[in-house]
């Protein structure tokens, strides 16, 4: 799901969202960095010439002196481009040949030059692939993908960055916002901090009021000057936070509210409450072997022992590596073992007492 380009009577005006058939659309005038100069632009293209199909197409039919490479990136970033059935980082990648190629052609038109050899810049052929030279650019992450939708929409619109955590999320024993209920014993949450103010005591020492946010609910958390005095350099905008403390009725908001008494970020939480981190792979190969040594050295040192399952047609089979292979679990780790090995295939297992 993303933004779609719709005619002008739809994009004229319209700077908020809607929902229609299923999809949710946004007023072109509500993406940053998109001015009224280059909506209009976009609006006269689609009016005269119908739908766009691709992203050479679009920056041919729409000038580029009124729409720049930063307000194109910025459609790219914000999944104005997602019908046009095209992964945003192939689209991005394409970016720069696209408004090269438009320009040419500006150029060539200005000066009454028509393309003798056929290497004009309008919409590519069936038979051609106008991304071909693109395909391989490196896949954005969903974190960097909904990050872009952040910077340029001011929300998360495909999802939210927690999404891909709820797995470790379970293991480590946190609560969903939408089940917190008043308490005086600890209790364990996640979320992302989607709001923070600093004050002052009386005392003069600062201390945080943030606002967690885990896509169920919202609930704003105390930090106070001792506890935040340790944690403040993760107590920032856009920071998944692990938060233990105790859950109290707020009679300004009328909701609840948290009082913590441990802030700490998820890799710290995944370190401590993880018992193994569990790798399956179908070969044993010296390739493989000397791959994932590789992929693990510049981790080693942490406290999550190595499982590997060893699972082929003839045999299956555990190992469980040494002490010194204990590695800490951290998302630039997982991230990299599952891109070798497949997301199925990698796995933090956890201890009993935290699930």
């Amino acid at each position: 799901m993303g933004l779609v380009i719709r005619p002008p009577d739809i994009n004229r005006g319209h700077f908020k969202f809607s929902v229609a058939n299923g999809q949710i659309i946004y007023g072109l005038g509500a993406i940053k960095g998109l001015g009224e100069g280059p909506i209009q632009a976009i609006i006269q293209a689609r009016t005269d010439d119908g739908e766009f199909t691709d992203a050479f197409d679009f920056c041919a039919r729409v000038a580029t002196q009124k729409l720049n490479k930063r307000a194109l990136e910025a459609l790219i970033r914000a999944g104005a481009f997602d019908t046009l059935g095209v992964p945003r980082w192939i689209v991005m990648s394409a970016v720069d040949d696209a408004v090269m190629q438009a320009d040419q052609s500006a150029r060539n038109e200005a000066l009454g030059m028509t393309d003798l050899f056929g290497l004009g810049t309008g919409p590519a052929s069936p038979q051609q692939d106008p991304y071909q030279y693109h395909r391989r650019a490196p896949r954005w992450s969903d974190r960097d993908q909904l990050r872009g939708e952040k910077e340029t929409l001011g929300v998360y619109l495909t999802g939210h960055p927690i999404d891909a955590y709820a797995n470790d999320l379970r293991g480590i024993g946190a609560k969903s916002l939408d089940t917190l209920e008043r308490s005086k014993e600890p209790v364990r949450v996640a979320g992302l901090i989607v709001g923070l103010r600093v004050v002052r005591n009386k005392r003069g020492e600062s201390f945080a009021i943030m606002t967690l946010d885990d896509r169920t609910a919202r609930v704003d958390v105390t930090v106070f000057a001792d506890l935040f005095q340790d944690c403040r350099d993760i107590c920032v905008d856009d920071q998944l936070v692990v938060v233990e403390g105790d859950v109290s009725f707020d009679e300004f908001s009328q909701g609840l509210k948290m009082r913590a008494a441990k802030v700490e970020t998820l890799a710290a939480a995944r370190q401590s409450s993880a018992s193994a981190l569990e790798i399956t792979l179908a070969h044993l190969s010296a390739d493989a072997l000397t791959t994932l040594e590789t992929l693990l050295h510049p981790h080693r040192g942490g406290e999550c022992p190595i499982r590997i399952a060893y699972t082929t047609a003839q045999a299956t089979g555990r190992l469980r590596l040494g002490a010194d292979w204990a590695v800490a679990p951290s998302d630039e780790l997982l991230v990299a073992l599952k891109e070798w090995a497949g997301d199925r295939h990698v796995s933090l297992a956890f201890s009993k007492g935290t699930q």
